[in-house]
Order: structure tokens, then sequence, then C-alpha cells
């Protein structure tokens, strides 16, 4: 739930006087937050309320596998070697298959070898679907410390 606090500050104002309010809106979930600021004239029993309104959302990345993914299989081929995948999204098991990465290729070479950098990489669609900017940072899970 938004922080809301319940302040009173009172102000004389004289006739055609403005006086501007500063609200603040912080919360740490996501969602659309109504609360009425309400506001009294002394010697009057009527309230004058004002309706406020306030969004928060968070900057998102369209994770729709067929947006990311260049290649998708619904299922894995059940016989080999149909079922030896390589840069290709299988659906039914929610994994990017990378396939046969490193097999046959001399480790000194893989950091250097045009080639072998080729066969090694993937491109991934990342998108913006939300209202902000995003600055985002990706690595593989298995290298995090």
């Amino acid at each position: 739930m938004p922080e809301m606090h319940n302040t009173q500050a009172r102000w004389i104002l004289q006739p055609k006087d403005v006086k501007k309010i500063y609200v603040k809106f912080f919360s740490k979930n996501i969602g659309n937050f109504d609360q009425i600021m309400q506001f009294e004239i002394v010697g009057s029993y009527k309230p004058f309320n004002l309706n406020l309104n306030a969004i928060c959302e968070f900057p998102t990345i369209n994770s729709n596998f067929k947006n990311v993914f260049m290649a998708q299989k619904k299922s894995r081929p059940a016989q080999a070697p149909e079922s030896y995948l390589s840069k290709t999204f299988v659906v039914s098991e929610n994994v990017f298959d990378f396939g046969p990465l490193l097999i046959g290729k001399d480790p000194e070479k893989r950091h250097t070898d045009e080639t072998v950098k080729k066969v090694n990489s993937s491109v991934f669609q990342i998108s913006n679907n939300g209202k902000y900017d995003l600055n985002a940072t990706f690595c593989l899970k298995s290298s995090l410390p």
C-alpha cells in the first residue's frame, strides 16, 4: 500500500490569493491509487474534495518467447538426431537450447576464432514494452558469483 500521511496545514488566503500544495506519492507496489484530499473553509460546514490519482509502474521487458527467441519449437522431436537442437527455444520445456557449443572445438581458440564465436552465439530480441526508459544488464545465471 502507498504511504499516505494525514497531515493538516492551515493557511489564510486573501481574495484571489493562490497557494501551491506539493503532494508526494510513494509506493512499493505497482497499481493505480486514488485518494481524496479534503479542504474546509472556516465558518463553512461544506467540505471541498479534490480527487488525487497516482499510477505506480516499473520498467518492463517483453518476456513473450515469440518476441525474445528467433527460433522456437513447440516440443523437442523424440528421435535423434532431430532431438539435438541448437539455438532454439523449446516451448513445452520452457528452455532455450544452446546446442553442443564446445564439442569438437579447441578450448584455446574459442575466444579468438571468429568461426567458433559465430557458431557459439545467439541473438535475443529484448524489447522494452513499458512506459519508462529501461537500463538493463544481462548475464548467464551460471556466470554469477
